[in-house]
């Protein structure tokens, strides 16, 4: 799971979610991640992170375009399934495996 969130993280929040960064808070370490977890939770259900405001696909799919910053039917359902979790860090030395 370390590289799935992990990955997700990066993907989606950091860039704008580190010290000194555009949000109010930083979520570049799990401690920062596991002290915010109800607010990325409620923001994540509300769709209103990550930010993306274009027009969502009017398919199954997930959106089309290249730049999404949507987080895809899997990486939110893995985020929401992690939050609910006890929110363990996973092995980051295992990357390659599942």
């Amino acid at each position: 799971m370390h590289r799935d969130i992990a990955r997700i993280m990066q993907a989606n929040c950091v860039e704008c979610h580190h010290k000194d960064g555009l949000a109010p808070f930083s979520l570049e370490t799990l401690d920062d991640v596991k002290e915010h977890a109800a607010m990325i939770k409620k923001q994540i259900n509300r769709g209103a992170m990550p930010p993306w405001f274009a027009a969502p696909a009017n398919n199954e799919h997930d959106n089309p375009w290249a730049n999404d910053r949507s987080l895809s039917t899997k990486d939110k359902a893995d985020m929401l399934a992690w939050l609910d979790s006890d929110r363990l860090a996973g092995d980051a030395t295992c990357e390659g495996s599942t």
